[in-house]
């Protein structure tokens, strides 16, 4: 696997990033800032024990339209890791609110796109151990994940490595985007959690075809399911 590029950077320039930029967004162990117009800069905080540990992947090399990669990682003159810089995706974070908005054509070609992308880090050995849904950036190309340093390298069958990275990323959507009754609406309809991780396309589809079935109304969107199987729970809660 090739390795990414290290630049060195100043701390003047560090400090005059946090001094005069707004953050874009802040996690636990990282701050991001705009760098360029195309690109963002993300330092470590002192909460971060132990960066030099995280798994950098060349973004020109790996990165495709589902995994945003790195561009280069920046140290300072005393060789200590403060930053990396990445492509800069511009979007929606991925929440309940922003898929409840999805059409059912959209959704099926971004699952389509996200199958394609898998396969190809997967066929690479990446592994995508922790996606969390607040990575997730939703725009009009489909789903980025944009934090991908939590990877890790396995030299072993890429069947499996997709599979694990498919369950990852689209444990997303049973645990966070569906609510309740849309899952167990699933269940009922013999569209399984398991069967969601590894056809996640198919699953989609059949989940879309079941409820235009049973509809009295045309559904275009998620939300249109989720008010479906909402108002069939409390008429069966009624009966």
């Amino acid at each position: 696997m090739k390795t990414i590029e290290t630049e060195f950077i100043s701390n003047k320039l560090i400090k005059n990033i946090r001094k005069y930029r707004m953050p874009i967004d802040v996690g636990s162990d990282i701050t991001c800032y705009t760098y360029d117009k195309d690109n963002v800069i993300k330092m470590f905080e002192i909460t971060c024990a132990n960066p030099e540990e995280k798994f950098f992947i060349p973004n020109s090399v790996y990165g495709n339209n589902t995994f945003i990669f790195e561009n280069k990682i920046q140290r300072n003159i005393d060789n200590i890791l403060l930053s990396y810089t990445q492509p800069f995706i511009r979007g929606d974070k991925l929440n309940a609110y922003v898929f409840n908005e999805l059409e059912f054509d959209d959704l099926i070609i971004y699952i389509r796109q996200v199958l394609e992308d898998i396969k190809k880090i997967s066929d690479e050995g990446i592994f995508a151990y922790d996606t969390f849904i607040s990575n997730i950036i939703l725009n009009d190309t489909g789903f980025h994940n944009i934090d991908t340093i939590d990877f890790k390298y396995l030299d072993k069958d890429p069947k499996k490595i997709m599979l694990d990275n498919l369950r990852v990323f689209f444990a997303i959507f049973w645990d966070y985007l569906m609510n309740d009754e849309m899952r167990k609406f699933c269940i009922t309809n013999k569209l399984e959690e398991q069967f969601l991780y590894e056809c996640p396309e198919i699953f989609f589809s059949l989940l879309i075809d079941k409820a235009k079935e049973l509809s009295d109304k045309e559904i275009t969107h998620i939300k249109h399911i989720k008010i479906l199987t909402k108002r069939r729970h409390f008429d069966s809660i009624n009966l």
